[in-house]
């Protein structure tokens, strides 16, 4: 809507100061005849008014275009901040992501060192007596940790799609005020 809106704003500007200096030059003439002074100062003043309408029209493209360019500017620099931010939690996916593997990895073989002990240790219970149980090894995993971890990347994955999403929809705004920016310095040649 705004992209037409500011198209049509344009056309419709040039329009009506391309009629009004037409229809300035012509007013001596449609009210009949006039002394030669007073058509030739009234053209005069007319072109006058033309001249002026269209520096005027003129400049505030160049304002407008300035201040298009500037926001392109900014909206380049803060593409680049948010790709910098994605890159940097993309790392920190990656680093949750091989933290929650080695989790894994040590439970497992917790777990199979805890299952296996656990048997001999019945096995020698019920020949012994009364043996003591094996204590589970130092590094075990904590699964309260290995959970966690996994939440931290779901919730980071999460973050890096909707950083992709904001992204690609500031890529748009970047490419569309690129494109009315070359537009507008077309208009002004």
């Amino acid at each position: 809507m705004p992209r037409t809106f500011l198209v049509l704003t344009a056309t419709a500007a040039v329009g009506l100061l391309s009629i009004t200096a037409h229809a300035q030059q012509a007013l001596p003439t449609i009210g009949g005849t006039a002394s030669g002074a007073d058509s030739t100062a009234a053209r005069e003043r007319a072109a006058s008014s033309a001249i002026e309408q269209q520096v005027e029209y003129r400049t505030s493209l160049q304002r407008d275009l300035a201040a298009r360019e500037q926001m392109l500017r900014t909206s380049e620099k803060d593409l680049e901040a948010r790709k910098l931010r994605l890159r940097n939690t993309h790392q920190e996916l990656l680093a949750t992501a091989q933290k929650v593997q080695e989790q894994a990895a040590k439970l497992k073989a917790a777990e199979s060192a805890a299952a296996a002990p656990a048997s001999d240790a019945t096995d020698a219970q019920a020949t012994e007596g009364a043996a003591p149980a094996e204590q589970a090894p130092a590094d075990a995993v904590d699964p309260s940790a290995v959970k966690r971890l996994s939440k931290d990347l779901e919730v980071q994955s999460y973050e890096i799609q909707v950083a992709s999403a904001q992204i690609k929809r500031l890529q748009q705004d970047v490419d569309y005020l690129r494109g009315v920016i070359a537009q507008m310095s077309g208009a002004r040649r």
